[in-house]
């Protein structure tokens, strides 16, 4: 599931929607900032990986702690770009592999 930059009221209309969100893979939304990934939303996708896109050091304080928390309490697995560098996920249509380069 890729958010892109969506933010909890987003989430909250896509739950009210009533539409099927579990994915395996989320990516989650606005670098893992405390305005998006709410735990209803979590819990309605129910993630085995997440990824977050987010620059090191960023001014924003990305990925927010209490996300992190919140991914950690449901035991997903991360994938942040700003540990990992590149993150490409390749699924076989039944498993998921993921692949990482750092930037030289």
């Amino acid at each position: 599931l890729l958010t892109a930059d969506i933010e909890g009221e987003a989430e909250i209309s896509m739950l009210n929607a009533g539409v099927d969100l579990e994915a395996d893979v989320l990516k989650v939304a606005h670098h893992g900032g405390n305005t998006s990934t709410c735990d209803a939303f979590l819990n309605a996708v129910n993630p085995k990986y997440v990824v977050i896109s987010v620059g090191t050091d960023n001014p924003h304080g990305h990925p927010h702690q209490r996300v992190l928390d919140r991914l950690k309490k449901n035991n997903v697995i991360m994938y942040r770009t700003d540990e990992f560098g590149t993150v490409v996920a390749v699924s076989d249509g039944t498993n998921w592999t993921f692949k990482v380069m750092k930037a030289r």
